[in-house]
């Protein structure tokens, strides 16, 4: 896991300085080691995030280090660097949080770039740490990621959807109860049809057992509801008092008693008016 992180470059300078610090130039960089103290993960390796790569894009940090992405962004890759001038091969644990539930811990060598597929709209943190081999943090750096929202992702436009799918739930319940209104008020119509037929069949029955009476219950129940409705009462109360009225028993003398041999031209006069 530890010694030189590259290969050392055949014909290359290398420098030893008076503190003992050992410059060896390798295939990749430099290594700084130290010949008279025990090889340690340095403090001041440097963590850092340079830039993004969006959609094949190099995307590059404001003044203030953060990095801002458009909504439409599909794949974000985090390019994460550990630069250490040792030849410790120290761990490296990195985290997007807001996304990635655990920090992910791997060697410097095996430090690769992290991607990153349809993140929501929103404010992220990228967390490196540099562990000892202890495990212990010897150093922490994080950076700030900020994907813009899209318009289906902004709170405004959630509201308008949510407001919407009510506006539609109550109209469809609006149809829904005024089609079983309609189809009450149907059958309330047709059951005040088929009364009125009942009753004025059985009334005309009453009036057919004499022609001078026959017809009587009829007008009787028109003129009723005629004045029903002169007085302002509802349709409902005027079909009532229209059934009652053709219900009446006729007034007058018995129907029964008058014939045309036994009935005198008043008794007949009268049942005619009757």
């Amino acid at each position: 896991e530890n010694g030189l992180s590259c290969y050392s470059t055949s014909n290359s300078y290398s420098e030893l300085t008076e503190e003992g610090d050992l410059y060896i130039c390798g295939s990749t960089g430099v290594v700084l080691t130290n010949i008279d103290e025990e090889n340690k993960v340095e403090t001041d390796a440097r963590l850092t995030v340079p830039y993004l790569e969006v959609d094949g894009e190099t995307v590059y940090p404001d003044e203030n280090g953060n990095f801002t992405v458009k909504s439409g962004a599909r794949k974000i890759t985090v390019c994460a660097y550990c630069f250490n001038y040792s030849l410790v091969d120290p761990e490296v644990s990195c985290q997007l949080e807001g996304f990635d539930r655990s920090m992910k811990t791997v060697r410097r060598s095996e430090l690769k770039p992290v991607d990153y597929t349809n993140l929501a709209g929103g404010e992220y943190v990228f967390k490196m740490k540099l562990l000892s081999e202890y495990g212990e943090v010897q150093k922490e750096f994080s950076v700030k990621i900020v994907k813009k929202e899209a318009l289906k992702e902004t709170g405004w436009f959630r509201a308008l959807i949510v407001l919407g799918l009510v506006a539609f739930v109550i109209a469809v319940s609006t149809i829904i109860g005024n089609q079983r209104m309609k189809k009450l008020k149907e059958k309330e119509e047709e059951q005040t049809i088929l009364i009125r037929e009942i009753v004025e069949a059985f009334a005309k029955v009453i009036d057919m057992k004499d022609r001078y009476t026959n017809g009587h219950s009829t007008r009787v129940a028109e003129y009723t509801a005629m004045l029903a409705r002169e007085l302002g009462y509802d349709d409902e109360t005027v079909e009532k008092y229209r059934n009652i009225s053709t219900r009446r028993s006729p007034r007058g003398p018995d129907s029964s008693m008058i014939s045309e041999r036994s009935a005198s031209p008043r008794k007949l006069s009268i049942s005619r008016d009757v």
